[in-house]
């Protein structure tokens, strides 16, 4: 049996004891509307997709999801199109890191699925785990978690129902890359790093983000049922954590009540009270290639700040590093447990913001 096969095999396992977590949910939909579908060919429908997207990416081989798309549509195409960027982003961040995907594993929880117009929509979420290592030290596997929300809308082709939409909370749409043989280089240069030195606030606060950062940790996962989640919730869990674990204080500007203050939840307003009330020093400005190699001075529990046109797009916590002591972060808005710091992002638009927080 060679080593494809079994990890086949073994992801094969993983989706089906996943969706077997749904199967009672699934039963009642197919009793109520009394649809064709029964619960053993939707749970078929499910592992083929999520395996062969998953199967793309670690073998950088779009063929494998060339047929789960209707790409004689526009909206069918436009989504397969979505698929590819994201593929080959994945890879050229992988270039630019010096990192082999080892094994892509998905969780599944379904939340409704109906019947429009001969069509099958499927909302669920999906926590998807995506294990990696860098090139000169395989054996040292690292792994970083996502929880995304989405909508299939499929239709039946030839016995086979193919995607015709799909609508993610996580998008790739042309996002570049920075690639400099240099900057791989030096990331592959760093060693892992020990963070031995933390003080109990620094660690209390990470262990909250990692916590409650959803179903990026599991896709079970709940939220801090104490506080309101927002469309926009970055700021929002940031806050939380400082003010759970970090012994922050509110005060008249920065508070949650009845309802989140502007400095609680914009993230704007929360970065200015950061740094003008001296509970944060901005240590660094710019864009990828100009402060990677700074983003190591940050500690877990330190904040990364991520600017489009001006615009703070993204508020992330760190909160480790993984086997060559890159950054990682933990967030809100897109569940991100354990991710690289600048995964994601376009690097020739994006600008980051280096904060150091002030827990003492």
């Amino acid at each position: 049996m060679t080593n494809i096969l079994r990890i086949k095999l073994f992801r094969l396992g993983v989706v089906f004891l996943c969706v077997c977590l749904v199967c009672i949910t699934l039963y009642k939909y197919d009793k109520c509307t009394k649809n064709t579908v029964g619960q053993a060919e939707l749970y078929q429908i499910l592992e083929y997709i999520v395996i062969n997207k998953n199967d793309a990416l670690v073998y950088y081989d779009k063929s494998l999801i060339r047929d789960i798309y209707n790409v004689h549509i526009s909206d069918g195409k436009y989504a397969y199109d979505n698929e590819v960027r994201k593929i080959n982003y994945w890879h050229e961040w992988a270039e630019k890191q010096g990192i082999n995907y080892n094994d892509i594993k998905s969780e599944i929880l379904l939340h409704n699925i109906k019947y429009k117009d001969k069509k099958l929509i499927i909302d669920f979420s999906m926590c998807t785990k995506y294990y990696y290592s860098y090139k000169d030290t395989p054996n040292d596997v690292d792994c970083m978690r996502i929880g995304t929300s989405n909508i299939l809308e499929l239709e039946k082709s030839n016995d086979n129902y193919k995607i015709t939409k799909e609508k993610s909370n996580a998008q790739y749409d042309l996002k570049e890359v920075f690639k400099d043989k240099k900057i791989t280089t030096i990331i592959n240069e760093q060693k892992m790093r020990s963070f031995t030195n933390l003080n109990d606030k620094n660690i209390a606060v990470v262990g909250y983000v990692n916590r409650y950062c959803g179903s990026a940790y599991k896709v079970t996962n709940q939220y801090n049922n104490k506080y309101v989640r927002l469309k926009e919730d970055c700021a929002n869990f940031l806050s939380q954590a400082l003010y759970e674990k970090g012994g922050f204080q509110k005060d008249e500007v920065w508070n949650y009540d009845i309802k989140a203050s502007n400095a609680w939840r914009d993230k704007d307003a929360f970065i200015k009270y950061l740094i003008y009330n001296g509970k944060a020093l901005q240590i660094e400005e710019g864009k990828y290639q100009e402060i990677y190699k700074s983003v190591y001075k940050l500690d877990p529990a330190d904040i990364i700040v991520y600017i489009i046109d001006n615009k703070i797009e993204h508020i992330a916590m760190v909160v480790g590093a993984d086997a060559k002591g890159y950054p990682l972060i933990s967030s809100h808005g897109v569940d991100m447990y354990r991710v690289p710091w600048d995964l994601g992002w376009d690097s020739n638009k994006t600008i980051f913001k280096l904060l150091k927080v002030n827990y003492s």
